[in-house]
């Protein structure tokens, strides 16, 4: 079966938008500091609590959802377990998120806007890729 420009579509938006995910991910935990330079102290200290467990979730939801976006354009089946995996990562950092709450300095419209979509754009690939699989687009 082929794909068409929609598919291809989709699966470049999807490399687009979780690669975003994964380079946030990463300078976050690194601390990079120019990437944290405009942040206040207090967004920091609040970093620096995060409790260590919940890296892990947040990596994987980030980075598993690269993986899947780069193995749905490579046509495999195994898209949807990376999917999986992402939208289980996303699930438990952000009900983290949501039970504690982000810091003023970073509940702002542009923080907001990005954290949104994130749960139900990893639940759409999931289901996206499920489809593909069940059509045989994905081999």
């Amino acid at each position: 079966m082929t794909t068409g420009w929609r598919y291809r579509t989709l699966s470049w938006l999807a490399v687009a938008w979780n690669a975003l995910l994964c380079l946030d991910t990463f300078l976050i935990g690194s601390r990079d500091r120019t990437f944290l330079a405009a942040t206040t102290p207090d967004t920091i200290d609040w970093l620096d609590s995060m409790p260590i467990w919940i890296m892990p979730p947040w990596a994987l939801g980030a980075c598993a959802g690269l993986v899947g976006a780069l193995l749905l354009l490579d046509r495999s089946p195994h898209a949807v377990t990376a999917f999986a995996l992402s939208l289980a990562g996303w699930t438990l950092t952000l009900a983290w998120l949501a039970a504690t709450g982000l810091p003023a300095g970073l509940a702002t419209p542009g923080v907001v806007a990005i954290l949104a979509p994130v749960w139900p754009v990893a639940a759409g690939l999931w289901w996206f890729a499920r489809g593909r699989r069940g059509e045989g687009a994905l081999r």
